[in-house]
């Protein structure tokens, strides 16, 4: 993953041979301008788009239909901290359609920085499925013993860390993540306008103008 130099074309033929025609899990390569290289079949089901309208463009153009990056944009976030990342998010698709879905970023560095990112997408197959991964996944966060003071200053240090409340720092967890305010509030029983609001504090107090700057803090000061 850190190396000095990375054999694309031995990998790509690698990743070709074995996973061009699995349907699940969904594979994608990135290089660091979000332009997708390769994509499997899986990533065509996911996306529901051929892969001729994938491969060769950026990612958030050709999976989303979207013009600028995703929020939290999984490439920048492994690009700062240096390190794979997951992300949770509901995905509006190219074709107006909805699919939960977690992401795993791993990116590839040479002595220049970024050059390639893989990336692995499980989509919920089904409705029943992706409301019965859902419930599931709100339970385990329900779950979590909230990061109180002793351990915000013992899992990234008092001086930084301190200048969030514990709610917030559970907002920020979800958020960093790839939750709506929807779903952060839906989670932690608020409603969306205090979620918002918590959002719009949390970016205020790190000094940050966005999600993903968000998540490149909260994975530094391993609050994930």
């Amino acid at each position: 993953m850190f190396a000095d130099t990375f054999p694309l074309d031995a990998a790509l033929n690698v990743f070709s041979r074995l996973f061009d025609n699995v349907s699940n899990p969904a594979i994608n390569l990135l290089d660091r301008n979000y332009t997708v290289l390769w994509a499997n079949k899986g990533m065509s089901i996911a996306v529901h788009r051929p892969l001729a309208k994938i491969v060769g463009r950026q990612c958030f153009k050709a999976f989303l239909g979207r013009r600028a990056p995703c929020e939290p944009c999984l490439l920048k976030i492994v690009s700062r901290t240096g390190r794979p990342y997951t992300g949770e998010r509901l995905v509006d698709l190219y074709d107006g359609t909805k699919n939960y879905t977690r992401v795993t970023a791993f990116p590839v560095f040479d002595g220049t920085g970024l050059q390639y990112l893989f990336e692995i997408a499980t989509p919920a197959a089904s409705e029943e499925q992706q409301k019965a991964y859902i419930d599931s996944l709100e339970r385990a966060l329900r779950g979590l013993v909230p990061l109180n003071g002793p351990q915000v200053r013992h899992a990234a240090g008092a001086d930084e860390t301190s200048i969030l409340t514990p709610r917030e720092i559970e907002v920020l967890r979800l958020a960093a993540k790839g939750f709506s305010n929807t779903e952060i509030a839906r989670i932690l029983s608020m409603s969306p306008n205090t979620a918002k609001t918590h959002i719009k504090n949390i970016f205020g107090k790190l000094d940050v103008t966005d999600r993903t700057e968000a998540a490149v803090w909260a994975a530094r000061h391993n609050l994930l």
